[in-house]
């Protein structure tokens, strides 16, 4: 694997999901207007003019072949679907349409060559690096996120309750954050299990402990309940290998202390209010689930076509992805989505693909009660596990 091709590729996945560094004047050809997609853009450049050998679906085992049917299916049908919808009478939104579903489009193909030639040994290690890199950036953006406001960058920012709620340079919702960091998690805690280098778990040990940290930062209850999930689910499936993963479990337990007492009180004072009733945000998300649910049934156009001017109840959205779909997609986008959905479900417990639930976990847990911009690190951690080397 020759070196341009390593830091392009590092540079792609690092940037990728920065979205809210800075906007910049610099325009290609109207498409991109914004710094992140620059190195996606010469990584392809790159593999176009070297004749980088394609990689094919068929070299991709099951698990990953459906985690990017499922990103292509929210990044670009369903997306589009939902957008289209908005420009059909809005002629000034074509432009932001036809960027976005380009710049996805683009960034899935690439990362089908991070995918395949990750199960190279020395390139895989250059991509875990990469993202350490990132998350490393992205939980001080988060931290220093009024400073970096404050020095003209534009990182997401909200507070709730008098509690910091903000994301960084990732620029999600801080539920979807979570999510997004989980499924870092879930992969290191995956990977740790099936490799046994030493170089490649000492970069587990750094995405594991980075990952719980931004979780933390998030104060996100489903993501704090999806933590919990993924390491009980850790635990779980070594206690039968107890004196094997000793030494994991021990740092992990260790790690989760640190956090707690460093940046857990914030968390502590959600749960508080969620079990006092004063921010008691589970049963509104359902009471608006059930109201979109009802909508949708009681009207025949919403129920075949999903709804056709993006309304949002009470400025909510559903905090569930597959009611969302519904409402938005009708019963066509719906039935795709839950093929998908069970399909991931089914290799979370297959005895032959149970290795990739780390991963899988946080997107089944995330879709029921949150909703996140899913990005082509899903595929790409989920990809990362694959052992056969080519």
């Amino acid at each position: 694997m020759k070196e341009p091709f390593k830091i392009l590729s590092a540079l792609f996945i690092g940037t990728v999901v920065l979205r809210a560094i800075y906007s910049t004047p610099i325009n290609i050809f109207g498409i991109y207007p914004q710094i992140d997609n620059i190195f996606s853009i010469l990584f392809l450049f790159y593999i176009l003019v070297n004749s980088i050998k394609k990689p094919t679906f068929s070299s991709l085992n099951q698990p990953v072949r459906y985690t990017l049917y499922f990103t292509f299916f929210y990044l670009i049908l369903l997306n589009s679907y939902t957008l289209i919808k908005e420009i059909i009478f809005q002629d000034e939104l074509f432009s932001l349409f036809f960027k976005r579903i380009l710049r996805d489009l683009i960034n899935l193909y690439l990362i089908l060559f991070v995918i395949h030639y990750s199960r190279i040994y020395r390139y895989k290690l250059v991509i875990m690096k990469s993202v350490i890199l990132t998350l490393i950036i992205l939980i001080i953006s988060t931290i220093f996120a009024e400073w970096f406001l404050s020095a003209g960058f534009i990182p997401n920012l909200r507070e709730v309750h008098g509690i910091d709620r903000n994301t960084g340079f990732l620029g999600m919702n801080a539920n979807g954050a979570s999510i997004f960091y989980n499924i870092v998690l879930g992969f290191a805690l995956a990977d740790l299990k099936c490799n046994p280098l030493k170089t490649q778990k000492k970069l587990d040990y750094m995405i594991i402990s980075l990952s719980i940290i931004a979780v933390m930062l998030m104060v996100s209850k489903t993501g704090f309940i999806i933590l919990i999930s993924i390491l009980l689910l850790f635990f779980y499936s070594n206690v039968r290998k107890l004196r094997f993963y000793i030494k994991e479990i021990i740092f992990i337990i260790g790690i989760m202390i640190v956090v707690y007492f460093w940046i857990g009180d914030q968390m502590t004072t959600r749960i508080q209010y969620q079990i006092s009733g004063k921010e008691d945000t589970y049963s509104t998300r359902i009471s608006y689930n059930e109201i979109y649910l009802k909508k949708a049934f009681s009207d025949k156009d919403i129920l075949w076509f999903g709804h056709t001017d993006q309304p949002r109840i009470h400025k909510q959205n559903p905090h569930n992805l597959l009611v969302y779909t519904f409402y938005y997609g009708g019963i066509f986008f719906i039935l795709i989505l839950l093929f998908i959905y069970l399909r991931m479900i089914w290799f979370s417990i297959s005895a032959r693909y149970r290795i990739y639930s780390y991963v899988l976990l946080p997107v089944i847990l995330g879709s029921l009660s949150g909703f996140t911009d899913y990005t082509v690190w899903f595929p790409m951690m989920v990809g990362l596990v694959q052992k056969d080397e080519i």
